[in-house]
């Protein structure tokens, strides 16, 4: 009988796999990962921030400082409404750019649903906020850090199962 790599309970049927890990629900998937990168150390998290902080940009190659930068997204038809909030990790440049296409987006597509009615104005308005607000960027931020310290815990879980993989053969 399978375990819950997370909370130890027995799997009966189904259950989400992630590599060889087994878990009984997405929840108990999350919680495994979110574990897995708060136990890093935090000089690992702070050095890898600052590296990529001081980096070039990953879009254009440009000089930093490169940042976590967000924008939301909403496409709707008469049936449906996707939205939600995407980050990519970019110099202020190229996140300027990426929010402002989305903006272009909204106005075109946002619309054309009963819910992109009411979710349209609402993020066009968050979205200005997050591209007139100022900002210190000489010091990553918040999000740049929570960023990286989830990426490294799934490099280590990815390590991790392929160490497994490569020791079951």
């Amino acid at each position: 009988m399978a375990r819950c790599a997370e909370c130890r309970k027995i799997i009966l049927l189904g259950g989400v796999r992630e590599g060889s890990r087994r878990f009984c629900g997405e929840d108990c998937r999350v919680r495994h990962r979110t574990t897995v990168s708060h136990e890093l150390p935090e000089g690992v998290v702070r050095q890898e921030v600052f590296e990529i902080h001081a980096g070039p940009c990953p879009l254009c190659g440009g000089p930093g400082p490169v940042d976590v930068h967000s924008t939301s997204y909403v496409v709707s038809a008469i049936l449906f409404c996707y939205s939600g909030v995407q980050q990519v990790i970019a110099c202020r440049r190229c996140g300027r750019r990426r929010q402002a296409s989305r903006v272009a987006l909204k106005l075109l597509l946002g619309w054309w649903s009963f819910e992109g009615l009411f979710l349209t104005p609402m993020y066009l308005v968050v979205d200005a906020f997050r591209i007139l607000r100022p900002r210190d960027h000489r010091l990553p931020s918040q999000a740049l850090f929570d960023h990286v310290r989830s990426d490294l815990g799934e490099r280590i879980l990815e390590y991790e199962a392929e160490l497994r993989n490569e020791s079951g053969r």
